[in-house]
């Protein structure tokens, strides 16, 4: 099995945790500084303090997952890739039809809709729809990027990554590999 990292910009994390952070604080300094017509009670102060905590422990969950889950594993048998909170694993037997592109930007993906995932300044981490009825899933928080499209998976036909130095190449030759076992009758040990 060889583990390829995917670059993440630790920028990009920053800000989508300033995405969630600010309106946490202004909702804090909201509640808290600006004057009541009656006394909260304990009961709703808990409860705003709790929603906020827990606004902020989520907040901080969804950092930290984006700052260590950015890989690509390529097995004998598949592909796994992680990437915030999202995992997609792709079986070679899956996979059909395949090619490999390198494109300069997520503008060239066609994308028109999120289904479940992360999409904020320039970084994209789960389920798309893209102008052509594909499903995309993204692992992507910087440019170029390595797509790779395929057809015989039920739920997906384009899997698209930013680009380290040597992935474009590793997931050809694991390719490479599956056809060439595949015409010897079986797949690789």
């Amino acid at each position: 099995m060889m583990k390829i990292d995917i670059p993440t910009s630790n920028k990009q994390v920053f800000l989508i945790g300033m995405l969630i952070a600010v309106p946490l604080l202004l909702a804090t300094f909201v509640y808290y500084l600006t004057p009541h017509q009656t006394v909260p009670d304990a009961m709703e102060t808990g409860l705003v303090g709790a929603i906020l905590v827990t606004s902020g422990l989520f907040a901080l969950v969804l950092c930290a997952s984006m700052l260590m889950r950015h890989s690509v594993d390529l097995g004998a048998d598949a592909i796994v890739v992680r990437h915030a909170f999202y995992t997609f694993r792709l079986a070679r037997a899956d996979i059909r039809a395949s090619a490999i592109e390198r494109l300069p930007d997520v503008r060239s993906l066609g994308i028109t809709t999120k289904r479940n995932g992360i999409a904020a300044v320039g970084y994209y981490s789960g389920w798309f729809n893209a102008s052509k009825g594909e499903r995309v899933f993204m692992a992507v928080s910087g440019v170029p990027l390595v797509v790779l499209r395929f057809t015989g998976h039920p739920k997906c036909s384009v899997l698209a990554m930013s680009s380290s130095g040597s992935l474009e190449t590793d997931l050809a030759a694991w390719l490479a590999q599956g056809s060439a076992a595949l015409a010897r009758g079986g797949l690789p040990a």
